[in-house]
């Protein structure tokens, strides 16, 4: 390489203008560094930006392939058992039923009419009574906190008046807690 000629004939030089006997206390002193050039900032910076570049490049269209889950394929792996820990490590379910009640959190965050809040509150309360049992401490918590949740007034929308929001609306503050 060009620069190793170069920092062979600068060694030489300096080796030959010290004195014998000044080498050993004063090896350093005289090194010439050499400045950063082109080719050092491109295999410093400019390699690995278009590495990751490449990286983010494949994986926005593959993410954009797998989209979103729709609500119903969520409350269905909700069905799924898993999420209980074992000697304080996550269970093999649990990561997919995290994204499953991440998906449910989104739905509920775009805004539910009367009749979506309606059917989410029906499969929640399933959900509960029939598929989540109390040793998926996580996985019940979070069922409970949305089903508490799915009647959450949001203030820019209307009141819900019609006769099946009234009803479980009813049987949710007289049944026993």
């Amino acid at each position: 390489m060009p620069s190793e000629v170069r920092a062979l004939a600068v060694k030489e030089l300096g080796d030959a203008a010290q004195p014998s006997g000044a080498q050993g206390g004063n090896r350093g002193a005289g090194a010439v560094v050499e400045p950063p050039s082109i080719k050092l900032i491109l295999r410093l910076f400019i390699i690995p930006l278009l590495i990751a570049a490449a990286v983010v490049g494949i994986m926005l269209p593959i993410a954009y392939m797998v989209g979103t889950p729709s609500l119903d394929s969520a409350m269905e792996r909700l069905k799924n058992p898993g999420g209980e820990r074992t000697m304080s490590m996550v269970g093999p379910g649990a990561k997919q039923r995290y994204m499953d009640a991440k998906t449910l959190v989104d739905h509920m965050k775009s805004g539910l009419d009367e009749g979506q809040r309606i059917r989410l509150a029906n499969q929640l309360v399933e959900l509960l009574e029939k598929h989540v049992r109390p040793e998926e401490g996580e996985v019940q918590h979070f069922v409970l906190l949305a089903l508490g949740r799915v009647w959450q007034k949001d203030p820019h929308q209307a009141e819900m008046k019609s006769p099946a929001a009234e009803a479980l609306c009813t049987a949710s503050s007289n049944s026993p807690a």
